[in-house]
């Protein structure tokens, strides 16, 4: 998405002065070219032996384990236990699809808080504020006193640019730092961003002079940054983690119907608000802000370094239910011996041992 931004943004800076349609034409052709370059490579891509196993291609699944996560070791015990967990964990999915239902995601109160946070990640991400900016850029600069075009487009080019390095920066860090360290972090910086920036506004409005309407662009930025550091990367991750094996279609689901409905909201009320009560406007924000950080310290609990059965205890309690696979994996990482069964690599001999 970050990147898909930048080459949005700088086309649109390149076309700024193109009087006749292709100024808009160009950007919009350059949206094919990221899937023209991506789609040769899919043909290149192993096909993932959890696909292989469900296929019962079971050969071809183990060679592929074999290959990456036990360095060629025809021989490997890791391959073997991988590929038995593979496919309990597959027969187990079958089974509980077959049972399970949306109305599973309301029934118990550890299922009710991942519904709860599932519905306010995909809501928030979209009323954070970002998106006021995000769609309406153009509007929030002229109140600031940014009029031109080439000065609104660049300042749009750049924003793509520090928004990419942001997120590349979460994504990369995001199992060193953690989950709730970097929502918590990245909420606050943008509730002092967006304080900072209606402030501003505001002066600016009341016959400030321009440099402290430009004042407001750098907070632009930071808000920006913020939003991508922890949102971009975590947005989809995050529910994956909280959600079991038989809910995590629907809860994903769920999240994107939220986003939907924030994204209608976005799109026909901001700008009317915008055009009533300009600066005023962001005041809404400053509280969903300030209320969006309390609730993710309240109830976001923290996924790095845990399985997903451990992640079940968290929500359900000792009394989660674990499928064999997960009873196998957390005694071979009770045992010591490995972090997690994916990046094992060289101690496959102790995971046997331990199971």
């Amino acid at each position: 998405m970050s990147i898909g931004s930048f080459l949005a943004a700088w086309s649109t800076f390149g076309t700024r002065d193109y009087d006749n349609d292709w100024s808009w034409r160009i950007p919009s052709v350059l949206q094919l070219l990221l899937p023209v370059i991506v789609l040769p490579g899919l043909f290149l891509v192993p096909e993932s032996p959890r696909f292989l196993a469900s296929k019962e291609r079971y050969n071809e699944a183990r060679a592929f384990l074999v290959k990456y996560h036990a360095e060629g070791d025809e021989n490997s015990l890791l391959a073997t236990f991988e590929l038995e967990e593979i496919t309990r964990t597959i027969q187990m999915e079958r089974d509980f699809q077959k049972s399970s239902s949306y109305g599973q995601m309301l029934a118990t109160p550890g299922n009710r808080k991942r519904t709860f946070i599932t519905v306010f990640l995909g809501v928030f991400d979209q009323w954070a504020g970002q998106n006021v900016a995000g769609y309406y850029l153009a509007p929030v600069l002229t109140t600031i006193g940014v009029t031109t075009v080439t000065d609104q487009t660049l300042v749009n080019g750049f924003l793509q640019i520090w928004n990419l390095i942001c997120a590349l920066t979460g994504a990369f860090n995001v199992d060193r730092v953690g989950r709730r360290p970097l929502f918590l972090a990245a909420t606050a910086g943008m509730l002092v961003s967006y304080i900072l920036i209606t402030a501003l506004s505001a002066t600016f409005a009341k016959g400030g002079s321009a440099a402290v309407g430009t004042a407001v662009v750098p907070f632009l930025f930071l808000m920006y940054g913020c939003f991508s550091l922890a949102f971009t990367p975590l947005m989809v991750a995050y529910p994956v983690e909280i959600w079991q094996y038989d809910l995590r279609a629907r809860g994903l689901s769920t999240m994107w119907v939220s986003t939907a409905i924030a994204v209608f909201f976005n799109i026909f009320i901001n700008p009317i608000a915008l055009e009533a009560i300009a600066w005023k406007y962001y005041l809404l924000y400053v509280f969903i802000l300030a209320g969006g950080g309390v609730v993710i310290y309240f109830t976001f609990p923290e996924t790095r370094g845990h399985s997903l059965e451990e992640m079940a205890r968290i929500f359900d309690g000792d009394d989660a239910s674990l499928p064999q696979e997960g009873v196998l994996t957390e005694k071979a990482i009770a045992a010591g011996n490995v972090d997690h069964v994916d990046n094992a690599g060289k101690d496959q001999d102790k995971v046997s041992q331990s199971v």
